[in-house]
């Protein structure tokens, strides 16, 4: 009988569509392993230290830190912008520097290496001069993250945007519990849990 459970066993798993194994979507779930829902100040540490930018003060106003320079997948960047909810970080823009006309290399570039990691886009069209490709990543019962990359040929290069629509949407976390002293209770008390 084991003989016979071998060979079905390994059949059913070179089969496709009888693939024992769960096939599971790519997902993201913020921007260089910076969870979307972070806070400015994790960001400004993590972005930092991930990428060589640093923090543009001037230039960061009310929701939106800038930071200048940096790397980022192998480029130069010229600058990040980072997006805030209440709920926390949202959405990364990243800008680099592009070197070939229009910047079609760099955005072919981009492209291939996401296409790569997480399959073909789910657009990729001509918007004007404007050469845009978008990757979602569906979340059930809330709007999808997206990767969206469009090439600026009379602008800054390439921009590479991961954004979480359900972070931005989300309400503000209620504020944490105060501390409370304990009622005073019987010393059978314990007894009736």
């Amino acid at each position: 009988m084991k003989a016979h459970l071998v060979p079905l066993a390994l059949i059913l798993a070179l089969s496709p569509g009888l693939s024992l194994a769960e096939q599971t979507t790519p997902q993201i779930d913020g921007f260089l392993d910076i969870p979307f829902g972070s806070t400015p100040e994790v960001v400004k540490k993590e972005l930092s230290s991930r990428t060589l930018t640093r923090f543009d003060q001037v230039k960061s106003v009310g929701n939106l830190l800038r930071f200048n320079g940096g790397k980022f997948a192998g480029f130069n960047v010229t600058h990040f912008e980072i997006h805030f909810a209440p709920s926390g970080l949202y959405a990364a823009d990243t800008f680099i520097q592009a070197r070939s006309p229009n910047h079609e290399k760099e955005f072919a570039t981009v492209k291939e290496m996401l296409t790569e990691k997480y399959g073909p886009p789910d657009k990729d069209e001509m918007n004007g001069e404007n050469h845009e490709a978008t990757w979602h990543f569906p979340i059930p019962g809330q709007p999808a993250n997206l990767i969206w990359i469009i090439s600026l040929p009379h602008g800054e290069g390439v921009k590479i945007i991961y954004q979480s629509d359900a972070t931005r949407n989300a309400a503000q976390a209620p504020p944490p519990p105060t501390s409370v002293k304990p009622a005073k209770t019987g010393n059978k008390a314990k007894d009736d849990l």
